[in-house]
C-alpha cells in the first residue's frame, strides 16, 4: 500500500471511513470463514497509519500503544483505535462471520481482507479527542494505588492505637503491622 501510495497511484480500495483490524489469521476450518484472527502489534504500523488516518480511515483495531504521530492524526482526522484483547484470536474469529480478500492475495495472512463481523469485543484504546486508555488507566491505577497505601498506614496507625489503649498502664505492648497484615504482636507483663 505504501508502495502504491509513493507512486501517486489510487489505492485498490476506498479508506474513508472503513476500519483496519491489524491481525494475520491462521487457515479457516473447514466451514469457517477464517481461522484463529487476534489482533496484533499496531505500532509495527505507525509509521503509515497518519497517511492512512489523512485519507479518511476511519479506526483502527490492534493491541498495544501507539505513536505521538499516530495519537496526532488520530484527532486531527476525528478517528479512533480500539484494542481487541491479545491472545484470544480463536474467540473473536468466531465473531467473524464473513471474510472475503480484497486485495493482495499473494501476501497470504497479510492480505487485505474484508470481514463482516457480529458482536466484536473491543475497547477503546484513543478516542477522536486523544483521551488515551493507555495513559489514564496507568494514572488511575497510580492513584488507587497511592490511596490504597495511604488507607493501609492509616489502618496501621488504628490498630496500634487500639491495641495500645487496651494495654494497661504496667504492660509494654508492641504491634508490627505491614501492607493490612498484623506482623508480629509482643505484650510483656
Amino acid at each position: 500500500m505504501q508502495e502504491t501510495l509513493q507512486r501517486g497511484e489510487a489505492l485498490p480500495l476506498e479508506m474513508k471511513g472503513n476500519v483496519i483490524y491489524y491481525m494475520g489469521p491462521s487457515p479457516a476450518r473447514e466451514g469457517r470463514p477464517i481461522g484463529s484472527a487476534g489482533p496484533t502489534t499496531a505500532s509495527r504500523m505507525d509509521k503509515y497509519a497518519p497517511e492512512l488516518l489523512d485519507l479518511g480511515l476511519g479506526a483502527m483495531i490492534g493491541k498495544g500503544k501507539r505513536s505521538q504521530e499516530v495519537k496526532d492524526a488520530i484527532v486531527r482526522n476525528g478517528s479512533v483505535y480500539f484494542a481487541a484483547v491479545g491472545g484470544a484470536g480463536a474467540l473473536l474469529s468466531k465473531c467473524i462471520t464473513k471474510s472475503e480478500i480484497v486485495c493482495y492475495e499473494d501476501l497470504g495472512a497479510e492480505a487485505i481482507r474484508k470481514l463482516e463481523v457480529k458482536d466484536f469485543p473491543v475497547i477503546v484504546v484513543i478516542d477522536s479527542e486523544g483521551n488515551n486508555l493507555y495513559e489514564t488507566a496507568i494514572k488511575e491505577y497510580c492513584t488507587l494505588e497511592e490511596n490504597e497505601n495511604k488507607r493501609i498506614k492509616k489502618l496501621e496507625e488504628n490498630i496500634a492505637f487500639q491495641v495500645t489503649g487496651y494495654v494497661d498502664g504496667k504492660s509494654k505492648g508492641i504491634l508490627r503491622c505491614s501492607r493490612g497484615y498484623v506482623r508480629e504482636i509482643t505484650f510483656e507483663a
